[in-house]
């Protein structure tokens, strides 16, 4: 290479550098070479998100998780001085557990999701609620394939009046339309209105976001994987060796020269070579810096999850003075915010009715959601001692007896 030549080569390489520095790079100014582009979500079919829930872990945990820890601090409804309901309509409320888990997984999976209250009050499916509730039943959780909001354009696509459901009865397609008041529907990750538009009036799945750091960090880990079975391999140096491939008889004593090295190395657990015209040479692989960069994928995947380190890979603190207390304490408010902004009002609606159907219409109930923070035997135990050292100080002082206190523990 010329010299007149390698100064334009490297002035060509240069070209981005130079306009960089004439537009004020370094000096605090912009570049005008770099910007941020923000790809758009891609779209993902109902069968995607379903065979990416059924082969992925990571997309299993962010569908699930939230949901099973929501129905497990279940809640109760309270009724004053009337015991016997109360414990009657419990028992009834509990069954909708498990439904109000399966609805929000697949919000969560598919953007949304629907149960129909099947009232029976005297109406159509298209009309309102009836005061009047002889008997109330759930149907089982659809998808927004099966059942979505009707936008005619004038509809709140929020809260949308009507749902339609499509089903063929003797060969026939039948559009059934029902009203929002008989329709129990779940909300997966919050989006804007055109996207809402498009989802036939539903949100985003929460794999939407998810999806491509997972599986760069999936792939990541994969490739590592399948490296470490071969993270030493060896080199098998012969002398010409692309001369005696041109010749038919020399590529016949080379493949039995290979058999024999291979068999000597099967067998022996080494190799034997010609000193004069061969040579063997072990190569081991560089891992360094692969373990900073897995870690970074899987934060970036955590981050994209909407879960907590804990939440999503079980990691707690660790230590003897870690006991967690304050992450569990964290993580038991969330749960209980995620109740009230997912489930509270759809909770309250079939508390409603539930009471109708017993002929109960004061408005003197409550619903209580279950607190999911408990303290741990040993933060008990420190509890207790805690409150017995402060008892005997006040016994001591004469603040207070021994019976007043007993009576302050009864209570």
């Amino acid at each position: 290479m010329s010299e007149n030549t390698r100064k334009y080569k490297i002035n060509k390489d240069s070209l981005s550098r130079l306009l960089s520095e004439s537009g004020g790079l370094g000096n605090g100014q912009y570049d005008p070479l770099e910007s941020i582009i923000i790809n758009k979500p891609r779209k993902y079919s109902a069968t995607e998100l379903t065979d990416a829930y059924r082969s992925i872990w990571a997309c299993r945990k962010v569908c699930d998780f939230l949901p099973r820890m929501m129905t497990r601090g279940w809640g109760k409804i309270n009724l004053p001085n009337n015991i016997e309901l109360e414990n009657k309509l419990n028992k009834e409320l509990s069954l909708l557990r498990h439904k109000y888990r399966e609805g929000q997984r697949l919000a969560n999976l598919y953007g949304g999701a629907v149960i129909i209250r099947i009232v029976e009050d005297g109406r159509e499916y298209s009309a309102p609620i009836n005061k009047e509730v002889t008997n109330l039943r759930y149907s089982r959780v659809f998808t927004p394939w099966e059942i979505y909001p009707r936008l005619d354009g004038s509809e709140d696509i929020y809260s949308p009046e009507y749902y339609e459901m499509s089903a063929s009865i003797e060969g026939q397609k039948t559009v059934f339309k029902i009203h929002s008041d008989r329709i129990i529907r779940f909300s997966g990750a919050a989006t804007d209105y055109e996207s809402m538009r498009l989802n036939r009036g539903y949100e985003d799945s929460l794999l939407v976001p998810f999806l491509d750091p997972c599986l760069r960090y999936l792939t990541a880990v994969s490739y590592v994987g399948a490296s470490v079975s071969s993270f030493e391999f060896i080199i098998h140096k012969l002398q010409n060796l692309f001369t005696e491939l041109e010749n038919e008889e020399s590529q016949l004593h080379l493949a039995e020269r290979l058999r024999v090295a291979h068999n000597s190395l099967s067998a022996l657990r080494g190799m034997v070579v010609d000193k004069e015209e061969e040579d063997v040479a072990v190569v081991s692989r560089n891992y360094a810096g692969v373990t900073e960069i897995i870690a970074t994928l899987r934060d970036e995947m955590i981050a994209a999850s909407g879960l907590t380190k804990p939440q999503f890979i079980q990691e707690h603190p660790s230590g003897l003075a870690a006991t967690g207390q304050s992450e569990r304490l964290a993580e038991a408010d969330n749960i209980r915010a995620l109740q009230e902004e997912k489930w509270g009002q759809l909770i309250e609606e079939d508390c409603r009715l539930v009471l109708k159907k017993h002929k109960y219409y004061l408005n003197n109930w409550k619903w209580d959601w279950t607190n999911l923070f408990q303290l741990s035997p040993l933060e008990e135990a420190e509890l207790h001692q805690i409150e017995a050292n402060s008892d005997a100080i006040r016994i001591s002082s004469g603040v207070l007896t021994p019976e007043e206190i007993k009576k302050r523990r009864d209570l």
